[in-house]
């Protein structure tokens, strides 16, 4: 989607545009109904004509198609915001922290969603070829539940471990099946022991310290034979990750993307050893598995 148009398209959705004319209106009626600005609100509708999200009949305006992943588009808007403040941080190093949003949290959960439902088959295919005979295994940060779902599917005993405000989110759509506790994993994990923890976009959250403390912690959670896998965009093997790191320095105080170097010195320093990185032909990352040395 070209910039403008996403834009156009996020807005519109933002302010409740598309929502409502799941019934014709009139330019007036989404005035009176949204609380919007009639100028702006017949320039942006006339767009969406052109565009051809909208039909206008007599000036009622109804929907020719629907938006796909509206919260994808809504979370793409997010980002936009932060790359938008590159200049600042080139200046002092990171973003302003600024809390977010219930909303804007919600967009984040279910555009990961879409996300990992498109790799979840693999990724959970490839962890069970590299760590064979696993029968648990724990999601750190797992946020939507998409890949512990898939592990449960497998026979597995999965628990998904993320912050409350997202836990309250997406309990109610997770399976039974799905053992479900928050908690903040940069202060401790669950006891376990695991066969497998998987730290799946976690690990660009942050630098160096925070990434040894939470393999240690993975570390003491682990099974004896068990396995600690890392899914993410490794520096020098992912053709993306570089790109990725600058979305990271816009978004957050220490994260980025590293290489597989940086991945096993932090591992020896957990007490752990890189056994192997693989690749996936759903995802432009890559699996890292470890061991306890």
């Amino acid at each position: 989607m070209e910039w403008r148009e996403l834009l156009i398209v996020g807005a519109a959705l933002k302010t409740g545009i598309f929502k409502a004319l799941e019934k014709p209106r009139t330019v007036s009626e989404l005035v009176s109904e949204l609380d919007l600005d009639k100028r702006a609100t017949g320039v942006v509708l006339e767009s969406l004509v052109d565009l051809g999200y909208l039909k206008n009949s007599n000036e009622t305006f109804q929907l020719l198609k629907e938006v796909t992943n509206p919260d994808s588009l809504c979370h793409e808007l997010k980002l936009i915001k932060n790359w938008l403040s590159l200049d600042a941080v080139l200046k002092i190093g990171k973003p302003e922290a600024l809390p977010r949003s219930n909303e804007e949290l919600g967009y984040f959960i279910k555009a990961m969603a879409e996300m990992e439902k498109k790799s979840a088959g693999e990724v959970v295919r490839v962890c069970l070829g590299e760590a064979p005979n696993s029968k648990s295994v724990l999601d750190v940060g797992g946020g939507p539940g998409i890949y512990a779902a898939e592990f449960a599917n497998k026979g597995l005993k999965t628990t998904l471990f993320d912050l409350p405000q997202v836990v309250d989110l997406v309990k109610s759509d997770l399976d039974g099946k799905i053992d479900v506790i928050s908690g903040d994993f940069n202060q401790w994990l669950p006891a376990g022991p695991f066969d497998i923890i998987l730290l799946a976009n976690v690990c660009h959250i942050y630098g160096a310290e925070k990434n040894i403390e939470l393999f240690k912690k993975a570390k003491e959670s682990m099974s004896e034979n068990g396995y600690l896998i890392v899914l993410d965009f490794v520096k020098g093997i992912s053709p993306k990750a570089k790109i990725f790191a600058v979305n990271m320095l816009a978004s957050t105080a220490s994260g980025g993307t590293w290489s597989k170097e940086q991945y096993s010195g932090w591992l020896n320093k957990a007490g752990l050893e890189l056994l192997k990185t693989r690749n996936l032909l759903s995802r432009e990352e890559q699996l890292l598995i470890a061991k306890k040395l």
